[in-house]
């Protein structure tokens, strides 16, 4: 900081000093905007808050002169608010906090949030700044997984952070292997412990337990609770950061309890570092400066010659310089960021930002090659600075590490493969032996027999199904040739009326007819991948058939429409409830309404089918009422 306030101290020779405080100040408040993550700053006397970014703005759904009226406590629930005040104090205390808290977004509803609060003065007077960030998603995909995995040993396994499954009298019943490293004993020696048994301090290891009855009692989770662990055998030592849920049998009985803990040592032991080096006496653009120094954000900004004019802490850590360093070079010097299928140059986003004046944002292709020379997933924003007279000046570019998220969707989706993959061979054999039996080859049967034994045939080929399905989607996440799209002209006709084949007991249970352009037609051209598109037209029409009611019609058509064939079927069921219309291609997703028609199914039909279609380059849609009926409409690109 000294070099900067020296620098500052000569410009104030400048007779254009005045404009040049200006630009850096509308510079630095560019990036302060910028932010993603949602930053608020508070009177630390009064707790009225003070300032916020548009981020903080947008979540909130009010302007920073609406944001200026509220006081802190009013981000919280009222019952929220007394533990929120006493972080508030604890801030004005100690100088810091490192938390998680719900606030509440526009619509009033609480947002888990991590939050980074510290002690800023500035102008004489004393302010806390914080900066939350939305963890929703991640706190949702967590309790999937526990959801999920709580019993497969090989995710328990991979998990880097203490998975511990407890019966209700304090029990160990499973364990990984991180817990187990971290003890320090043989699995089997903990196994049957209770917690105060593995906790040496036995004050952390009694709130431990006492949060272990809350959930239990209350059936509600407990997240973010973070506490220092100590092994009484390892003698190692942790932050930890613990999540917990009650465990239920089916009858919904709380049966245990089920605890996912994190190490955040280093964190813990970064934040104490960094409230160590804060410095109390900011002026304005110091303050800013700051605030770029304490988020998770990587940032940094570049003149029109594409030399680095500002950089935070965190991005010269990640490549390995210092400020000084970088300051005036070539951002490519030190940032390369390339695409990560074939590790070329990808510096287009910059370009378009600093010489069209178009903010740019990508993800979810692009690595930074790190100071080990590590590639690092990463999604950002470029986005270009503008004098005055709207001429661009430079460009800032924020950019976060998205290693976290890839690997537990990565995980997610390992697990739903490896599952469906193992339940597989066994449901084929099943399948095997029950054909034998219900031909009579080795034996006859009498009818009481061979109804049980239909009724388990139908049970095992809805289970095929659903691993079917699930291997399908496991395909679609994992990408690859497991899901590659290879088109070739096919008639369409002949694979429609297989379909119509296939579920011909059904219709004819139902007396449904089937009409359109498969008894007209005898041929469709069209140039797609012959299996894909078997599979999504499957899809649609088995669910036509299904959801509609006895006696009905459905109609198969199609239409030539510039350069696309646009493909409908549509039935007169059951419809789609309008509040859940928006949920309809999602994973695992069933209308409230089909469920209590139609007890089987996977809910993953529409999600492959849609998959399949936007495979192809097509789109797809749907019209539905509910009660009269349902179509589905999709395209697919002429050759």
């Amino acid at each position: 900081m000294a070099g900067k306030v020296s620098k500052n101290r000569h410009l104030s020779n400048n007779p254009n000093k005045a404009e040049v405080f200006k630009l850096i100040e509308k510079e630095r408040d560019h990036v302060f905007n910028l932010i993603s993550d949602i930053i608020i700053v508070a009177d630390a006397k009064t707790g009225m808050l003070v300032d916020a970014n548009l981020a903080a703005q947008k979540f909130l759904g009010k302007t920073l002169s609406q944001i200026r009226k509220m006081h802190q406590s009013q981000l919280h629930n009222r019952a929220d608010r007394a533990k929120y005040r006493e972080s508030f104090r604890q801030i004005v205390k100690t100088g810091g906090v490192q938390e998680d808290v719900y606030i509440l977004n526009k619509n009033r509803e609480p947002v888990p949030t991590d939050v980074s609060a510290g002690f800023i003065k500035t102008g004489g007077r004393d302010y806390i700044q914080g900066v939350f960030r939305d963890v929703s998603r991640r706190k949702k995909i967590e309790e999937e997984l526990i959801g999920q995995k709580i019993k497969f040993e090989t995710i328990f396994d991979l998990s880097p952070n203490f998975i511990i499954y407890k019966s209700q009298d304090d029990k160990f019943l499973e364990v990984n292997k991180a817990f187990v490293d971290f003890i320090g004993l043989p699995k089997e020696k903990i196994i049957g412990q209770s917690t105060f048994d593995m906790i040496l301090d036995q004050e952390v290891a009694q709130k431990t337990r006492q949060d272990d009855l809350e959930v239990m009692k209350t059936g509600r989770p407990k997240f973010g609770v973070i506490r220092k662990f100590t092994s009484p055998f390892s003698q190692k030592s942790i932050w930890g950061m613990y999540s917990k849920e009650a465990f239920l049998d089916a009858d919904g009985k709380v049966i245990g309890i089920l605890s996912v803990t994190a190490d955040i040592t280093k964190m813990v032991e970064s934040e104490k570092e960094i409230e160590l080096q804060k410095d109390l006496a900011f002026e304005r653009s110091e303050k800013l400066q700051a605030i770029l120094e304490n988020i998770g954000d990587f940032v940094f900004v570049i003149d029109h010659n594409y030399k680095i004019t500002m950089v935070n802490k965190s991005a010269c850590q990640l490549v390995g310089c210092s400020y000084n360093q970088a300051i005036g070079k070539y951002y490519g010097d030190f940032f390369k960021f390339v695409y990560e299928k074939n590790q070329q140059v990808n510096d287009q986003f910059i370009k378009n930002a600093l010489e069209k004046g178009v903010v740019a944002s990508v993800a979810n292709h692009t690595v930074l090659i790190t100071k080990d020379n590590k590639a690092m997933p990463v999604d950002f924003v470029a986005s270009p600075i503008k004098d005055e007279n709207g001429q661009i000046t430079g460009a800032v570019v924020v950019f976060r590490d998205i290693t976290r998220e890839r690997n537990i969707d990565r995980m997610k989706t390992e697990f739903v493969s490896i599952a469906s993959h193992q339940l597989r061979t066994p449901l084929t054999g099943i399948k095997w032996f029950l054909e034998l039996l219900l031909d009579q080859k080795i034996g006859a049967l009498n009818e009481k027999q061979l109804d049980f034994l239909n009724q388990v045939a139908q049970s095992n080929e809805r289970m095929i199904s659903l691993v079917s399905d699930l291997l399908s989607v496991s395909r679609i996440e994992t990408g690859g040739k497991k899901f590659e799209i290879v088109k070739r002209n096919i008639n369409i006709i002949p694979v429609i009326k297989s379909i119509i084949m296939d579920n011909i007991v059904l219709t004819k249970e139902k007396n449904i007819k089937i009409t359109g352009c498969i008894y007209k037609l005898s041929k469709i051209m069209i140039f797609a991948d012959p299996e894909h598109i078997r599979q999504a037209f499957q899809n649609l029409i088995t669910n036509a058939i299904k959801y509609s009611n006895n006696n009905g019609v459905i109609e198969i058509n199609c239409q030539y429409k510039n350069k696309e064939i646009i493909f409908f079927i549509k039935d007169k069921g059951v419809g789609i409830p309008p509040d859940q219309q928006k949920r309809v291609f999602e994973k695992f997703f069933r209308a409230d309404n089909i469920i209590t028609k139609e007890t089987s199914g996977t809910g993953l039909g529409l999600y492959i089918a849609k998959a399949i279609i936007d495979g192809h380059g097509g789109r797809i849609w749907f019209k539905s009422k509910e009660g009269k009926g349902t179509t589905f409409y999709f395209s697919i690109p002429k050759k």
